[in-house]
């Protein structure tokens, strides 16, 4: 019989890649890369299970996904889809370390895998959404730019292949679909070779990039609604949520965060449909597997999750006998503190993901309505601690003790975080003033508040600060103008939880 439960010291399974974990990757890895993206993997998880169990993908759902999931990150404009070029770096299972040949544990496409994604965006699309698929490399043996397949309206039955050659000059051989098929699997285990998708960036103008991104969620989104309302087996259903998950994935909408915010979707879209949740062994494979391959990985998750709910004390061991390498077809996961995360945010990821309790699974998430009420709490003095320790334990290296840092040093212990934010606007650098924003979802900064003195706000401030320059005010002043959005947002959000 199962528990139905989950020991914290197991939570981060659900915020790490399991591939990684033979290597010698544990979570205080990831915390250490990316401070506080755990807490906001885990509110976003929050966000999305407290969402009505509907069945059903839409946009309003991923960007309020993405919007907790990359919080921690204000460059991946958390919450709204890219207005710039992004590309997808595929990983081969082959590598070369310290001249040996060696398997890349994270590898992130297959032979098959590559070929679908050819069909599915370049072959069978009627106009150019990727740009095609290139390999590159930059040993001194290789040109830069060696290879690349894409399909032109002036050969429709081949694929054009652009080379460069001897004297860096592109040149363009029309081949057969068959003959480029088996080139590109073979380029694609090709160590030397970096093998990348570019998600329209065939397009000139970033307006219609943005409109055209826009237009392609809508009709994937509304193909699968379309379908998984007339699913009836569990199998059927499965291969729904993996076969357009993939998509919205290779088509990239976000400029950062495509994968956790996909792998939370797909989860929920399990729970919705009665099925269990998956512990992916590595979420990347959506970029470029098989729908049938990832087919296999959700229910091998599957087996891991059902696993984790019984387990008691002590290691746990994942097996996984798809997998091509040996050792990471057992892989033993040892208990780990989240440390850098709040307990009572823990506490609530148990409870209404696990448990699937979602009665109170907006109270935490909706703390920020304290904050915005002007009242002091133990979680805003447990905020203030989190972001000192982040300024002085950080690449950042904040000197705590410096004249120049008094003022906004003793705003945070203060907890008067919309007058730390002005004084970040008028007298920090810009890396600091970011790392200040990443706690806008557990604070909702206020940049329009104004100094009772001097009458300025936080862009008033900025518009002083002789440390930043045009570009960095220019960023700074749309995260500002995103906060004050975000921020009304989460004022007049209602949870639906039936």
């Amino acid at each position: 019989m199962l528990h139905n439960n989950l020991h914290p010291d197991f939570v981060y399974l659900f915020i790490t890649d399991l591939v990684r974990i033979p290597g010698g990757h544990d979570y205080k890895v990831y915390a250490d890369k990316e401070p506080r993206y755990g807490e906001c993997w885990l509110r976003a998880y929050i966000t999305a299970f407290s969402s009505k169990k509907d069945g059903l993908m839409s946009e309003a759902l991923l960007k309020a996904i993405h919007e907790e999931a990359m919080a921690f990150n204000p460059y991946a404009t958390p919450g709204k889809y890219k207005q710039d070029y992004n590309k997808i770096t595929l990983f081969p299972s082959k590598s070369r370390v310290n001249n040996r040949d060696c398997i890349n544990t994270s590898y992130a496409v297959t032979s098959e895998g590559l070929e679908e994604l050819f069909n599915d965006w370049m072959r069978h699309q009627s106009g150019s959404i990727h740009y095609g698929v290139a390999f590159e490399t930059h040993t001194l043996q290789l040109p830069v730019k060696a290879y690349i397949y894409r399909t032109m309206s002036d050969y429709p039955d081949s694929i054009v292949r652009s080379k460069l050659d001897n004297n860096s000059e592109m040149v363009h051989h029309a081949i057969s679909y068959d003959d480029a098929i088996k080139e590109m699997k073979i380029l694609a285990e090709d160590y030397r070779y970096t093998c990348e998708i570019n998600p329209m960036i065939d397009i000139n103008d970033l307006n219609e990039l943005a409109e055209l991104t826009v237009t392609k969620m809508q009709e994937i989104i509304a193909e699968f609604n379309e379908k998984i309302v007339k699913a009836i087996s569990p199998d059927e259903k499965i291969r729904l949520i993996a076969k357009y998950a993939k998509w919205i994935d290779q088509l990239h909408p976000f400029s950062d965060g495509n994968i956790r915010t996909l792998y939370i979707l797909i989860n929920k879209l399990l729970r919705d449909h009665d099925l269990s949740l998956t512990l992916m062994i590595n979420p990347n494979r959506l970029d470029a597997f098989s729908t049938d391959e990832i087919v296999i990985m959700i229910k091998q998750g599957q087996i891991h999750y059902q696993q984790l709910l019984q387990h008691i004390e002590g290691n746990i061991v994942l097996k996984s006998e798809h997998e091509m390498i040996s050792h990471t077809q057992s892989i033993t996961c040892k208990p780990q503190c989240v440390y850098d995360i709040d307990k009572a945010v823990v506490e609530q990821f148990i409870d209404c993901v696990i448990r699937g309790n979602l009665e109170n699974s907006y109270v935490v998430t909706n703390n920020i309505n304290a904050l915005f009420a002007g009242k002091s709490s133990q979680s805003t003095m447990k905020i203030s601690n989190m972001i000192l320790d982040q300024f002085h334990d950080s690449n950042l290296r904040m000197d705590m003790n410096a004249a120049s840092n008094k003022d906004f040093i003793a705003a945070i212990k203060s907890e008067k975080f919309n007058l730390a934010l002005r004084v970040a606007c008028y007298q920090q650098k810009a890396v600091i003033i970011f790392t200040l924003l990443s706690f806008n979802s557990s604070i909702g900064f206020d940049p329009l508040e104004i100094s009772l003195s001097t009458k300025r706000n936080a862009f008033d401030w900025m518009d002083m600060n002789k440390q930043l320059n045009v570009n960095d005010k220019e960023t700074i002043k749309k995260y500002l103008l995103s906060c004050i959005e975000q921020n009304e947002m989460k004022k007049n959000c209602s949870y639906n939880v039936k």
